[in-house]
């Protein structure tokens, strides 16, 4: 009995060492301004890269769809000819009735990732990606990497030939859980607490103790 209560209060020490939280991973805002708009065969992406492995994540860009009929991609490792389909992670197509287009991913493995977004070839209208000239970056498990251009895009997006634009600045967010390697307060509060009751127990059934059995001489 005292075994199982030792063994159940470890294991819950362990699962509060290591909780996992649903916050902001990077969200980069600021003042809202024109950061790139896309005619017909142009795209652009956004990159990042993400320093743990997330779960539930979710990606929304501002993207504003004037008459368009376009698509939005999340890719990994690479963009342009060096691309395959393997890198695909999720894409889907738009338009203006559909609304601004997001992401919902159930696991995201650490690593490089590209968020592209993307007008079709012989569509009319436009793309605007919001974007803002002093962007205001909070990064809470991703870091914020460069934006790219690609015109005459292939209908595969990715394979096209993407050209490296700085100054664009694109707005996104990506929001999702990350399992924190730091324990918080409360964590802390529970560990020792856990120590607390074990010592209590030891103190309570000493090894060899009053409550060891006793032979008894005739």
């Amino acid at each position: 009995m005292m075994k199982a209560v030792l063994v159940a209060i470890a294991t819950a020490c362990f699962a509060a060492h290591s909780p996992t939280h649903a916050a902001v991973l990077l969200d980069v805002g600021g003042p809202a301004h024109t950061g790139m708009t896309l005619h017909a065969g142009e795209a652009g992406a956004a990159s990042f890269t993400l320093s743990k492995t997330a779960s539930n994540v979710s990606i929304v860009a501002p993207l504003f769809c004037l008459d368009c009929q376009g698509s939005l991609w999340l890719h990994r490792n690479s963009i342009g000819s060096t691309a395959s389909f393997g890198d695909v992670i999720q894409a889907m197509a738009f338009d203006g009735a559909t609304g601004s287009p997001y992401f919902t991913i159930a696991s995201l493995d650490p690593g490089l990732y590209f968020l592209i977004a993307a007008q079709d070839e012989e569509a009319s209208g436009t793309i605007i990606w919001q974007g803002s000239a002093t962007p205001l970056i909070a990064s809470g498990g991703a870091t914020r990497g460069v934006d790219f251009y690609a015109q005459e895009t292939m209908p595969f997006v990715p394979f096209s030939e993407f050209g490296v634009i700085f100054g664009t600045n694109l707005s996104f967010k990506v929001t999702g859980q990350l399992a924190s390697s730091v324990p918080e307060p409360s964590t802390w509060a529970l560990l020792l607490l856990g120590f607390l009751v074990i010592g209590f127990v030891l103190r309570r059934h000493p090894k060899g103790g009053a409550g060891a059995v006793r032979a008894i001489a005739p």
